[in-house]
């Protein structure tokens, strides 16, 4: 009976050195472990929040992009456009001025104007 006391004593010694290793194994290696893993599990989720984050930024850009450059076909054609409408309008200009009926005359001394002595008859006043 002695020895199987003994026997029990020594089983419970060791389970209790083993729970005590268990525990300092627990305590050093695997709760450090468990606490890197994790921050690592969140900055990876961090930063992959931060990754989606930017793509759907790229995306905004890349499509405020394609309405620029949409806008910008459009108003290089609006030049277009513009420019050849006045090329036309100043050829109809200078058409109509190379008309000797509608072309200005500069006022010569002794070219007629209208002034104080012009009478609604068309008739000159006498001086």
């Amino acid at each position: 009976m002695a020895m199987e006391h003994r026997n029990v004593r020594f089983v419970s010694s060791v389970l209790g050195v083993l729970s005590l290793a268990s525990l300092v194994w627990h305590a050093l290696l695997i709760f450090p472990a468990q606490r890197t893993l994790l921050q690592a599990k969140l900055d990876f989720s961090a930063s992959l929040h931060e990754e989606r984050l930017a793509e759907a930024e790229l995306a905004t850009q890349q499509l405020e992009l394609a309405e620029t450059t949409e806008r910008e076909r459009e108003l290089r054609e609006e030049i277009a456009r513009l420019r050849q409408t006045r090329t036309e309008l100043q050829a109809e200009i200078d058409g109509l001025q190379a008309q000797p009926h509608v072309r200005r005359r500069k006022s010569s001394p002794g070219h007629p104007r209208l002034g104080n002595d012009w009478m609604p008859h068309g008739l000159r006043a006498k001086p």
